[in-house]
């Protein structure tokens, strides 16, 4: 009688494998995982800019997309503005420039003044919860993201990015003549 329990749990957990394990298996291979690290999907969000528009990480669909996570208070952000507007400058027909304020740590005044005194041309997404900021695991600022055009996360730098980085990370993303 002893042999009997091992026995029938053995079972009933083979026929819940045989059963179960394939649709658990397709499930995983066809749903993209999405997380904040190179090769995995970026997560999505939906937000507002500065000006109060309505944006979304899929409103740049076939597009690689660059996420700039930063605070108008943070001397790196400071740094490296130059070179993000001078990329902009020269890749924004190519791609789709994001700016991401941590509006929970700073406030949207001073994102205002900050973007206006760099004068910044793309759009600038307010966080003021923290929701996309989480997502993204930002623990430090600035922190930057690089998408294909599939929405998949090919580079990440945590602290101000450089020409020479963005470059050797977004041309292979080009399109031929674009």
């Amino acid at each position: 009688m002893n042999f009997r329990y091992p026995l029938v749990i053995a079972i009933v957990l083979l026929a819940t494998y045989l059963v179960m394990g394939p649709k658990i298996q397709k499930q995983t291979l066809d749903t993209p995982q999405t997380k904040p690290q190179v090769h995995f999907q970026a997560p999505v969000f939906q937000g507002k800019t500065l000006e109060g528009e309505d944006i979304a990480l899929g409103d740049y669909p076939g597009k690689p997309i660059f996420l700039n996570f930063w605070a108008s208070w943070c001397p790196p952000c400071k740094a490296e503005m130059p070179d993000l507007i001078s990329l902009h400058e020269r890749y924004e027909k190519q791609v789709a420039f994001i700016g991401i304020n941590t509006t929970f740590n700073d406030s949207e005044e001073a994102a205002r003044d900050f973007a206006s005194l760099y004068e910044m041309q793309y759009p600038i997404v307010v966080d003021p919860q923290a929701e996309i900021s989480k997502a993204y695991q930002i623990i430090a600022m600035p922190t930057s993201f690089i998408l294909d055009d599939t929405g998949r996360i090919v580079f990440k730098k945590i602290g101000p990015l450089t020409i020479e980085e963005f470059e050797r990370a977004v041309k292979p993303l080009l399109k031929e003549g674009s």
